[in-house]
């Protein structure tokens, strides 16, 4: 999703009927130390790429860094990755402030409508009941589910340094998608996909 600046009623993105509105986010936006703190809480550290990084990555076309509103009030964030046949939500963070008032479906909702037929591809923690936050892995596993999205049975690997199972709203295009991560990297990190035992 390209950034196109500004502040648009019902985004960029070109849909309607949730209300919402979307930005780019560059630091001339009023939200940007908030947004930035609102990343920051909702990911431990070993799972945020550095803001100036995902930044210079937005200005690739087909990337987009935004931040969304209801009203004045800022709701939430998304970072996005596009190819001609599908869309990586890459992070999708809902304000802590404003959570379970559904503003995570409604975004969602936006980023499928843009998606115009496409098929919309996540990464999220696996589902492991040993983990010291598996009931949050849970929730959000059911949030996706609720939202149309259901487990892939794959993973995607980084290297050595971390696992994550693959959510879809359509059939993955296991190919097609490795093939936009690894041109979203630069091919400069090491990812696999395999498949995954059911949890």
């Amino acid at each position: 999703m390209t950034p196109t600046g500004g502040a648009q009623k019902n985004g960029a993105l070109g849909v309607g009927g949730t209300g919402l509105t979307t930005r780019a986010l560059t630091r001339r936006l009023p939200e940007y130390r908030e947004v930035i703190a609102l990343y920051r809480r909702a990911f431990p550290p070993e799972e945020q790429i550095p803001m100036w990084q995902l930044r210079l990555m937005a200005l690739r076309r087909g990337v987009a860094l935004r931040a969304w509103y209801d009203g004045h009030v800022l709701v939430g964030m998304t970072y996005t990755v596009e190819s001609p046949t599908m869309v990586w939500l890459f992070y999708l963070v809902v304000n802590d402030a404003v959570r379970s008032q559904g503003y995570g479906s409604r975004i969602v909702q936006q980023v499928r409508r843009r998606a115009a037929g496409r098929t919309i591809v996540l990464e999220i923690e696996p589902l492991d009941d040993t983990a010291a936050n598996a009931e949050q892995r849970r929730r959000r596993v059911a949030f996706y589910e609720r939202n149309g999205f259901t487990l892939s049975g794959r993973s995607i690997v980084y290297g050595s340094r971390a696992s994550y199972a693959l959510m879809a709203d359509a059939e993955l295009d296991v190919d097609g998608f490795l093939r936009l991560v690894r041109r979203f990297s630069l091919g400069l990190e090491r990812v696999n996909i395999q498949a995954t035992c059911p949890p």
